[in-house]
């Protein structure tokens, strides 16, 4: 080893050296670009993910704002008093009110079904 380096050439080391430079610039680029690909998908399935979360609480919330508009309706219209009104609207209220409790109901378990899929894949 030591007859070797004692026989090359500057200009062979020279070029020696610029070969191993140039190797590790192309393996560096090469390792930021596999990060990079692989940070960008992270990012996608998390904005999926989020999308999915935020629909869920979008048609909850779109559900609470119909069913208080519901009662104000319809309190609206006991209060200007009919024994007819009275009972559809109470018929009307009960299924109401059961309504708005399953579909709160199952975006809990969606969401709790969403975060446990989160936490497996990780």
């Amino acid at each position: 080893m030591n007859n070797v380096l004692k026989n090359l050439s500057v200009k062979s080391g020279l070029t020696a050296v610029l070969g191993l430079f140039t190797a590790l610039i192309i393996l560096v680029a090469a390792l930021g670009y596999q990060s990079s690909t692989l940070g960008a998908s992270s990012i996608d399935e998390l904005n999926r993910i989020n999308i999915e979360q935020l629909n869920a609480l979008n048609r909850a919330q779109v559900n609470i704002a119909d069913t208080q508009l519901f009662f104000l309706n319809h309190l609206d219209a006991l209060n200007e008093g009919s024994g007819l009104w009275q009972k559809r609207i109470s018929k009307k209220l009960t299924k109401c009110c059961r309504e708005p409790r399953s579909v709160l109901k199952s975006s809990q378990q969606y969401l709790s079904q969403s975060k446990e899929s989160t936490m497996q894949k990780r």
